[in-house]
């Protein structure tokens, strides 16, 4: 497992005042460069840096990365999984 930094949007309309970067943990083999889509987001992302290093949280004022909870402000890292995806196929999860 691995954290990776993603940007909404294209990396070269990017600048570093107009710009969030958010994290996943992920197994998938990406690179930066690499643009990923979700039906979980309007936007496609960007995979802006790849850490090999895996962590847990994410300090949400701070933008900190650590295993250990170390404020309420603390939020689990989502894990993102990098599959293909088939058009003649519905993907759904049990909610309840």
């Amino acid at each position: 497992m691995k954290v990776i930094t993603v940007i909404f949007g294209d990396a070269e309309n990017a600048t570093p005042r107009n710009t969030q970067k958010y994290c996943f943990r992920t197994k998938s083999d990406v690179k930066p460069g690499d643009k990923l889509r979700s039906r979980d987001y309007n936007h496609d992302m960007t995979v802006m840096d790849v850490l090999d290093k895996d962590y847990k949280y994410y300090h949400a004022d701070t933008g900190d990365l650590s295993n250990e909870i170390t404020s309420t402000r603390c939020w689990p890292i989502k894990t993102l999984e990098v599959v293909k995806l088939n058009d003649s196929v519905t993907y759904a999860s049990i909610i309840k």
